[in-house]
């Protein structure tokens, strides 16, 4: 799938059994355009977990750059 530039993305946070899921504090915004997985993760609610298929990078709300190659949460009716 393509994550297009502008799109909102979530860090994860760790809860319940030690799972991951989506930290609606830890907002990004992608900086530009990248392929991605859909990962077959539960628990996120309206929140989809998706890995990069290569590097792609993001801002936070202070302008502090991410480079992602891991996995990230992206609103459901985003895919």
């Amino acid at each position: 799938m393509k994550i297009k530039i502008n799109t909102e993305v979530f860090l994860s946070k760790r809860g319940a059994y030690n799972f991951l899921y989506p930290d609606e504090e830890s907002r990004l915004m992608v900086t530009a355009t990248f392929n991605a997985s859909e990962m077959a993760w539960i628990g996120g609610g309206c929140y989809s977990a998706i890995k990069p298929d290569e590097q792609a990078t993001a801002i936070d709300k202070d302008g502090n750059l991410f480079r992602i190659n891991y996995p990230v949460w992206i609103k459901s009716e985003e895919i």
